[in-house]
């Protein structure tokens, strides 16, 4: 596996060989491998972008960077620390570092909750200084653009848009370092979702924070990320810099993802990359290549040999066997 050489300092979260298998004694014995072996940093004061098909981990992985749910193996660490080795009050600490932003914002909060207490909700949980709660609500309510003449309404009666902009409120309350985006603009119009990404790269330079964004918008992650890293059915396949990775994609399941982006353009053609095949068992996954039953350039060693992350070239690690040997259609440069 290839080495990463960031200094310690510069890194705010790694994830080393971290796996997550779930068993269900009543249905079978072997466990559901949703997360298998995934390994990535996340450097400070940068946006890591994570993509991949539905029911391929990327929200397991965000519960495990949490320690909303623990790992089944390898480790963790926060600056420095391993979470899973982390007391009931030192995570507490560590959580107010750490936040996140799901997908539906009506669902997140509680609706008999104003807006004001929406936002103020984390500082009763950590006993912040009860003086101090409504000028800091007023003050991220309109870092986030909203009215103060909306602090006593509730949820329902904002838009979709307002009630993220809310949430996103309420995850600054404790000035976190680390920000999950857990698909925090799919269930959002186009023209929101714009306004919404627009808002959390103003926010990233104005509280110095560090994202990892999850989506399965590959037009999106690219707008908001520095790196990105592609899933496929529990392993990460390519991880590099944003315009590396589009520019020079490696492995054959990246070069699929990217070719069925929508162009800009009705009349535009390029060449497609059909998958065919079924999608992994991840009770019993196949014994090489995770990709194999649905990669057209498969070959008899990745049936019998799982691949190893390979470095080709600064930051842009895959895991294919014959990565830079293959054909990949090019052609996404006018993708949306």
């Amino acid at each position: 596996m290839a080495t990463m050489t960031q200094a310690p300092e510069a890194v705010l979260l790694r994830a080393d060989n971290v796996r997550k298998y779930y068993t269900d004694p009543r249905v079978r014995r072997q466990a559901l491998k949703a997360v298998d072996g995934v390994s990535f940093v996340i450097r400070r004061g940068e946006t890591f972008g994570l993509v991949g098909e539905s029911g391929c981990g990327k929200s397991t992985l965000s519960r495990l960077v949490l320690r909303l749910e623990e790992v089944s193996g390898g480790s963790i660490s926060f600056e420095g620390k391993d979470l899973a080795a982390l007391g009931r009050r030192e995570m507490l600490s560590v959580r107010r570092q750490m936040q996140i932003v799901f997908q539906d914002p009506y669902d997140s909060i509680n609706p008999r909750m104003t807006v004001r207490q929406v936002v103020t909700e984390p500082m009763a949980v950590h006993r912040f200084d009860k003086a101090g709660w409504r000028p800091l609500a007023d003050k991220l309510l309109a870092d986030v653009g909203l009215s103060k003449d909306l602090a006593d309404r509730l949820p329902h009666q904002l838009s979709g848009g307002q009630r993220q902009r809310l949430c996103i409120a309420r995850a600054l309350a404790l000035s976190p370092k680390l920000l999950v985006c857990d698909e925090a603009v799919s269930a959002l119009d186009v023209s929101i979702q714009a306004q919404i990404l627009n808002l959390m790269l103003d926010l990233k330079e104005e509280h110095g924070l560090t994202y990892l964004f999850i989506s399965h918008n590959l037009s999106v992650v690219k707008y908001i990320s520095d790196r990105i890293g592609v899933m496929y059915f529990g392993k990460l396949v390519e991880v590099a810099g944003k315009e590396e990775l589009f520019a020079n994609c490696l492995h054959p399941y990246t070069g699929a993802l990217f070719s069925a982006i929508p162009t800009a353009h009705p009349d535009a053609h390029r060449e497609r990359m059909i998958l065919k095949g079924d999608v992994p068992n991840l009770y019993e996954p196949p014994m090489g290549c995770i990709f194999s039953d649905r990669c057209p350039f498969v070959r008899a060693k990745c049936r019998d040999v799982a691949p190893e992350m390979r470095s080709f070239g600064e930051g842009h690690e895959v895991a294919c066997h014959f990565a830079g040997e293959l054909d990949i259609p090019r052609g996404w440069e006018g993708a949306l």
